[in-house]
């Protein structure tokens, strides 16, 4: 065998663990649950799931579901299949395109429909309640949200 042969095989070999399309975890399943302060499920509340990963996609995806009796709402995980070299690929085209604010991977988010007269009044609040998810985190987020009376007599992910 010719050295060219040997270095086309073994080039081969060593790349083409780049070219396979594996499963990639663009969302996590959810399976949040909605309190007031006193403990009670608030249910009928608007939740968006906002999904999106930023090496192999332009646009992100949103699908609306609506918390059950028992205040809770789940989603299902979302995956795509793609090769680590078209990944990367999309990463580069990225920062190509925007440099410093350039995102790569996936990454998503839940935003609340809050009902008239709650949300989240200060920071501490706030922070119990973020909903966001990139790829390092869990495949599956389970959590209970308490939302609070507006002292301001607002509504919304922040209380204005």
């Amino acid at each position: 065998m010719s050295r060219k042969s040997l270095l086309a095989i073994v080039t081969i070999v060593v790349l083409s663990p780049l070219l396979l399309p594996l499963r990639v975890l663009v969302a996590p399943g959810w399976k949040i649950t909605f309190t007031d302060e006193a403990g009670r499920p608030l249910a009928h509340i608007a939740v968006v799931e906002t999904w999106q990963h930023y090496s192999l996609e332009d646009q992100s995806h949103e699908e609306t579901r609506i918390t059950d009796g028992g205040g809770t709402v789940i989603f299902s995980a979302r995956v795509f299949h793609s090769s680590l070299l078209w990944r990367f690929m999309g990463c580069v085209r990225q920062v190509g395109r925007y440099l410093f604010h350039a995102s790569c991977g996936p990454y998503a988010w839940l935003i609340v429909g809050y009902p008239k007269g709650y949300g989240q009044n200060d920071v501490r609040e706030f922070t119990q309640a973020e909903l966001q998810w990139s790829g390092g985190d869990p495949p599956q987020v389970t959590k209970t949200v308490v939302v609070h009376k507006c002292k301001s007599g607002g509504t919304g992910l922040t209380c204005s």
